[in-house]
């Protein structure tokens, strides 16, 4: 859990729950273990389920001895949360639309307004297919007279 702990049925399972190993956070009110009251070895998966706030409270618990060991637990877990992030919005490549190139010769300009909503849908798919937002209108009004015609022809 990202966020931390926040009630007593959310506490790790492997961790041991009691009175003087957890405290509440005066800010939210979230458990944070004390790991000065953890043996080392269990002061990684306590640190997990803690937000970035939660972490530096535990953290504080301990004394300067061992404050290095816990700032290298915290890189660490910064790296797994990182290394999760980018799996989360890690998406697969986008086939972009195929088109004839545009002709040589003489061009003619066409506008036409969009909506507030219209446009954001345009931005987002040119975000998707790594285009332009005016490129992607010229490419999808192209392909879509295109396929109008061939449709009214069939149709005839």
């Amino acid at each position: 859990m990202a966020d931390g702990l926040t009630s007593d049925d959310e506490r790790a399972d492997d961790v041991e729950v009691s009175d003087d190993v957890f405290f509440r956070s005066p800010d939210d009110g979230r458990l944070i273990p004390n790991l000065s009251r953890l043996p080392e070895e269990r002061w990684l998966e306590a640190l997990r389920p803690l937000n970035r706030s939660g972490r530096n409270r535990a953290a504080n618990t301990v004394g300067q001895d061992k404050i290095r060991h816990v700032l290298a637990l915290k890189g660490q877990l910064i790296l797994e949360d990182d290394e999760a992030r980018a799996r989360a919005f890690a998406t697969p490549p986008v086939q972009l639309p195929s088109g004839d190139p545009p002709p040589t010769g003489v061009r003619r300009q066409v506008n036409f307004r969009l909506g507030p909503g219209e446009h954001a849908r345009l931005i987002e798919a040119a975000r998707v297919f790594g285009m332009r937002p005016n490129v992607l209108a010229r490419l999808l009004t192209v392909r879509g007279v295109d396929r109008a015609l061939r449709e009214a022809r069939r149709d005839a």
